[in-house]
């Protein structure tokens, strides 16, 4: 028998996270919580860069910060995480981990 409060874990949580993704991929709040969850380890600024950060083509244009009014959808960002600026090559492993986990699945 479970104990009370199972659910609530936060391993499990991050689990359910992930299987409410994978049933809707359109459920952006589940991606990004696990892209936060230790499960991927994403930063927020990571994170806020698959947002809405620029494309490498556009960066350098001398107004980056235009670019964090426009939003992406965070599952097409994660597979082309590498043509996103402001992402450092640390946050770039762990999305290429992230998006081989959730395609394998």
């Amino acid at each position: 028998m479970l104990g009370r409060g199972f659910y609530e874990r936060e391993e499990i949580t991050d689990l359910i996270q992930l299987l409410r993704f994978l049933d809707n991929k359109t459920d952006e709040l589940a991606l990004a919580a696990v892209l936060r969850s230790p499960l991927c380890g994403l930063s927020d600024n990571a994170l806020l860069a698959l947002r809405c950060a620029p494309w490498l083509k556009d960066a350098g244009s001398g107004d980056e910060l235009r670019h964090f009014t426009q939003t992406r959808r965070l599952f097409t960002a994660l597979r082309r995480h590498r043509e996103i600026a402001f992402i450092s090559e640390p946050e770039h492993k762990l999305l290429d981990r992230a998006a081989l986990l959730i395609n394998d699945l």
